[in-house]
């Protein structure tokens, strides 16, 4: 199933595009994969893309056939679902569907570019809500890449083979709605301070992991406070400092014993665990597996 992308098709794709699209589009990727699927489908995309609006972008309905998350990448502008108004930029995302007004309306000097998945099934509003994004919501994330890989990799996808078009578009949908439930929150204009100190540490206990020991290591070395530390990451991260660095190497120790037959004990020595016997309790507190017993999965 080829991507559409009006730039290259100009005018001639509005005759086989559904009519629940936007035109007022500077340039556009758009997939589709079945617009009606059978009743009682647990969960199925039905179209997605990407869209550059037009300075005089805008777009008003009283109803939507499909459950539509949309994410924006750039620009600002103005949206209003159901009774509610809010003003989207870079990181915002909401979601609406079947029997929800909605208008949206780009800044004319700062035009939106934004991705958007539509979706339908028995299954589709519990994945919203599960994702943190019920029907009619909208919330304002922090920096997550993993969220443009997704919808580009699903408007790949939406490209292949018929036959595998529709299970792959559907684990990435339910791989996006699981990244927006772990998404931080963009923090308050009083909080990006805070915000980028956390990043920092971030950025440099991902790059330090087999090195760092100790949280008192991290925090001197990312020069801030070890109660500071501990707070931020409990503000804008996912767990503590402790159980980010623990991940991280195990996450390591797990690509050594699927990429080579090392002893254990080398790899555990490795990410520093001299003593294999609690290398491979904290493998298994982690993983759910001991070692030996995932190295027996590859």
């Amino acid at each position: 199933m080829p991507n559409i992308d009006l730039t290259e098709l100009g005018r001639s794709s509005a005759a086989t595009e559904p009519e629940f699209f936007s035109r007022k589009v500077l340039s556009a990727r758009r997939y589709f994969l079945d617009l009606s699927p059978p009743a009682g489908t647990a969960l199925a995309v039905v179209s997605g893309g990407d869209e550059k609006c037009a300075p005089d972008y805008f777009i008003q309905r009283a109803n939507f056939p499909h459950y539509v998350i949309e994410w924006v990448a750039r620009g600002t502008g103005e949206v209003q679902i159901s009774s509610q108004s809010f003003t989207v930029q870079a990181g915002s995302v909401y979601c609406y569907g079947p029997g929800i007004p909605h208008t949206i309306r780009t800044h004319p000097e700062k035009p939106l570019r934004k991705h958007f998945v539509a979706f339908t099934g028995t299954e589709a509003a519990r994945l919203c809500a599960e994702a943190g994004l019920p029907p009619g919501t909208h919330r304002a994330l922090g920096n997550e890449s993993r969220l443009e890989w997704t919808f580009d990799a699903l408007r790949r996808d939406a490209a292949a083979d018929a036959r595998v078009a529709a299970p792959l578009c559907q684990a990435l949908l339910r791989y996006l709605c699981a990244v927006l439930a772990n998404a931080p929150a963009s923090p308050p204009a009083a909080s990006v301070g805070a915000y980028d100190t956390f990043m920092r540490c971030e950025r440099h206990l991902n790059k330090h992991a087999l090195r760092i020991t100790s949280l008192g290591q991290l925090a001197e070395e990312c020069g801030v406070a070890e109660a500071y530390l501990c707070r931020l990451y409990q503000r804008f991260g996912q767990g503590t400092p402790y159980q980010r660095l623990l991940r991280l190497r195990m996450n390591f120790a797990a690509e050594q014993l699927s990429a080579d037959d090392r002893k254990i004990s080398d790899i555990a020595r490795e990410v520093g665990y001299p003593d294999p016997f609690h290398f491979s309790r904290t493998f298994k507190s982690v993983f759910g597996v001991s070692p030996s017993q995932f190295r027996r999965l590859r």
